[in-house]
């Protein structure tokens, strides 16, 4: 069915997923258990199909202490990846508030994973959505000197945070 068809059902359902996260959103933490947690990835998965993305970085990041810090880091980057393939790198900077710290805890994840071809396509991705050395660029660089740094690629490590410190001074 096209997008028009779906988004009344897709919504009818994500206001159900929101009655539900409400009642247990003050249990969310990293010992609620996955059966729980995936209410929250679920939710973003449906915003992501109603083109509600900017509702599906939110959800992200309400969950995103409680997914990677109780080891579900498989399923932030399941549901990160469907965030960042459906949306337009060039103006998501700008257009979504979320979309960097969506993209670093994703990178992360990834190079833990070891993952490591899809954290460099990524990685180039997210410095080419950069006109210019803004505090984006910052965190560009605070972000490649913690891969390097976890890569155990020490000096480029040390090149790339102190490119950012620099800037950032």
């Amino acid at each position: 069915f096209d997008r028009s068809e779906r988004d009344s059902y897709i919504k009818v359902v994500l206001d159900e997923y929101e009655k539900i996260i409400g009642s247990i959103r003050v249990l969310l933490s990293v010992t609620l258990p996955f059966s729980m947690l995936e209410r929250w990835t679920q939710k973003a998965e449906l915003q992501v199909e109603a083109g509600l993305i900017d509702e599906a970085f939110e959800t992200m990041e309400d969950a995103e202490d409680a997914l990677l810090g109780g080891g579900h880091d498989e399923e932030y980057v399941r549901v990160g990846k469907k965030i960042v393939e459906v949306i337009d790198w060039d103006t998501a900077g700008i257009k979504y508030k979320k979309f960097d710290a969506l993209v670093t805890r994703l990178v992360e994840s990834l190079e833990h994973l070891g993952e490591t071809a899809e954290v460099d396509s990524l990685i180039q991705r997210y410095a080419g959505s950069m006109a210019t050395r803004t505090a984006r660029y910052i965190n560009y660089c605070d972000l490649r000197a913690y891969i390097c740094w976890l890569r155990g690629e020490f000096s480029a490590a040390v090149e790339w945070a102190s490119e950012g410190t620099t800037l950032k001074e």
